[in-house]
């Protein structure tokens, strides 16, 4: 979103990032939404196309068509989105707040790399493996959804839930986020006092990862 922002309403670094959290305030639901259609599209749609392709001749020129076709409509994509949501919110005065820059620079990174990393996963090898590598590419995707919603929820409320649930009934988070697999919620701990959190979820591989506020852990 920031990149359109950028580029169309010439506002540059932070300041773009941070207009951009103003134009999903209250939708980011939705909007996350939006974002996970083109990527569930492809494993619906493309898949058998990239299973089928590592046993034909010339199968690499069949994915670099697709991927030629594809990242281009991705773009236009997310630009209907960014204008969507600025259509809806309307002209307003936007003055930056002193607030932890960290969470947008995520949201940024997110956006950017999300996508192609779950379609690399998803077009790997072998279709239970590529079940197995969907299936850790949403979970992964699914704690970081979770972690900007921490985020903004800290940003509110000086501080971070007890449990998820509470961060539910916030409006900042949907208790429909389970494990893809197991259909049970993610593990969710207060560090220090409440001043910190984990959030985790358990890979295929049995291997946990985890968020917390300043960095990413694997055990």
């Amino acid at each position: 979103m920031a990149v359109y922002i950028l580029i169309v309403e010439d506002i540059k670094g932070m300041d773009a990032l941070m207009k951009s959290r103003e134009y999903i305030r209250g939708r980011w639901l939705s909007v996350f939404w939006r974002l996970l259609f083109p990527s569930l599209l492809v494993a619906i749609f493309f898949l058998p196309l990239f299973f089928i392709s590592k046993f034909i001749p010339f199968g690499f020129f069949v994915e670099f068509i697709f991927s030629l076709f594809f990242v281009p409509l991705l773009m236009i994509y997310h630009f209907l989105i960014y204008k969507n949501l600025k259509s809806v919110k309307g002209e307003f005065i936007f003055e930056p707040a002193k607030i932890k820059k960290w969470p947008f620079i995520l949201t940024a990174i997110i956006g950017l790399l999300i996508v192609p990393a779950i379609l690399a996963l998803i077009v790997s090898t072998g279709t239970n493996s590529a079940r197995e590598k969907a299936r850790d590419a949403q979970r992964q995707l699914d704690i970081m959804h979770i972690q900007m919603a921490l985020e903004f929820y800290q940003m509110d409320n000086d501080g971070y839930p007890s449990s998820l649930d509470k961060l539910s009934s916030s409006g900042t988070y949907s208790s429909n986020i389970v494990d893809p697999k197991t259909k049970k919620p993610y593990q969710y701990r207060v560090l220090k006092g409440g001043s910190d959190y984990e959030v985790c979820a358990e890979m295929e591989t049995k291997e946990e990862k985890c968020l917390t506020s300043q960095y990413q852990s694997e055990y």
